[in-house]
């Protein structure tokens, strides 16, 4: 990507400096270039710091806040008639009036997360020029239909709104609109239209509602990349409706993820469980994916015919599909690193029948560095030729008598935690297990009951 090519140049040039906090790693701005930085910007960027005085100069164009409880004065939302970008900083919800700043019809960035607002008012049409507007982790309930008039909004971040419910109607109308984020939000469907977005690279989230938007509007959005949760999957009738989201034909996309409405939800709406089977062979991925998400599969088997293809898979997450009882592809993809299987209450095995398509009755999991198994009840046997195995979790899987035996010669273990799994506790409980030894080289080791 572009964007990462200029950032590794920032770095490479101490732009930016590698910095390890409590939270993780993260990349601050070098001291001596933010000191020059603060230089070079003049009057035309201001930095509203907590503590400080603040004199707003006329002729400021970028204007940053980090005080939670700052207020543009009348006075002050007069002058600034050149004003381009406002951004709003801080860890916690914050009042601001923002009425006046709809009046600044040069506005491009409106960065305003963690802002306690209901609403944002009609006058929002004014900002013609806006390309980018941030209200993540807000508490806006509304998105007034006046938004559809910002014509030149490229960027529209709602990420964290989880009051927000729905958009508005004429949502099709933003033809430039190129990110639309909304994970963690409340939005149960989208309207109608959404396809004519052609522009649209990020769409985190896309709940199909029977009334509403239908998986066919994804069909001409190509140039969507990252990350794609489809939600709703039992609203798709087929094999043929699945088929028109041309999911293999967006180039970009790195991590999909598949949602049905859990069993009881779809009981009780008098669903049908008949094509779960054909809508998962319709939506094919392109080849080249990363990670792979599959939730509330009712199918007995999980082996679409595409997904022996996915020879870049490197995490793949199956939960609470209650009703699979076998997973045959898995051994079949080369780069698997990370396997997360929860709440799969029929899953008996890996493979069906012990074979490959070769005949060869080796498990196939050469780089697998991961396994976690969470609540599979009727699990009674785990793949064994795992060389570079690293991490092995074990919760709530009864019927496991054993561990492979080859566990011994995996070099690279450095965790292994077993809970609830009492056959196991007792074949390799710590000193006292008949099979201890064979994990005794394991520098992490944790067996509850």
């Amino acid at each position: 990507m572009l964007g990462e090519e200029i950032f590794n140049s920032l770095v490479w040039r101490s732009f930016f400096i590698l910095k390890k906090t409590y939270k993780g790693d993260r990349y601050v701005m070098h001291d001596l270039m933010h000191d020059m930085a603060r230089h070079v910007m003049g009057d035309d960027c201001l930095v509203i710091e907590p503590g400080k005085d603040v004199v707003i100069p006329d002729g400021v164009l970028h204007l940053s806040s980090s005080c939670p409880d700052f207020h543009f004065s009348p006075q002050d939302l007069e002058k600034l008639t050149s004003l381009r970008s406002i951004f709003m900083f801080g860890e916690r919800r914050y009042k601001c009036d923002i009425s006046q700043i709809f009046n600044h019809v040069h506005l491009r960035v409106l960065y305003l997360p963690g802002i306690d607002l209901n609403t944002l008012p009609e006058s929002v049409r004014k900002l013609k020029h806006l390309k980018y507007l941030n209200l993540s982790n807000s508490s806006i309930e509304v998105l007034c239909e006046s938004v559809i008039y910002l014509q030149n909004l490229q960027m529209l971040i709602l990420k964290e709104c989880n009051k927000l419910e729905k958009l508005p109607k004429g949502l099709r109308y933003m033809r430039n609109l190129q990110c639309l984020d909304l994970i963690s939000t409340s939005v149960m469907y989208l309207p109608r239209g959404i396809k004519e977005l052609s522009f649209l690279r990020t769409l985190s989230w896309f709940p199909i509602d029977k009334d509403e938007a239908k998986i066919g509007e994804l069909g001409n959005l190509n140039l969507l990349e990252g990350k794609l949760l489809i939600k709703g999957l039992e609203f798709v009738e087929g094999l043929s409706e699945a088929k028109s989201a041309n999911l293999n034909c967006k180039t970009n996309l790195s991590v999909l993820v598949l949602v049905w409405s859990d069993i009881d939800e779809r009981e009780r709406r008098g669903q049908m469980f008949t094509h779960d089977e054909e809508v998962l062979e319709g939506l094919e991925p392109i080849s080249s994916l990363k990670e792979l998400s599959i939730t509330n599969y009712t199918g007995k088997i999980i082996s679409p015919s595409w997904m022996i293809n996915l020879k870049n898979l490197v995490e793949i997450v199956i939960y609470r599909c209650k009703k699979c009882e076998h997973i045959p592809a898995l051994r079949r993809l080369p780069n698997l690193r990370v396997i997360i299987l929860e709440h799969m209450d029929s899953l008996k095995c890996f493979h069906d029948d012990g074979t490959n398509m070769s005949g060869d009755t080796t498990d196939m999991f050469h780089s697998l560095q991961k396994l976690y198994i969470d609540n599979c009840p009727v699990l009674n046997s785990l793949p064994s030729n795992l060389p570079k195995l690293e991490v092995l979790s074990l919760i709530g899987c009864k019927k496991l008598v054993s561990l492979p035996d080859e566990i011994q010669s995996f070099k690279n273990m450095k965790e292994l935690f077993i809970y609830k799994c009492e056959l196991l506790r007792e074949r390799y409980e710590k000193e006292i297990g008949v099979d201890w030894h064979k994990i005794s080289h394991i520098p992490d080791t944790e067996i509850y009951a």
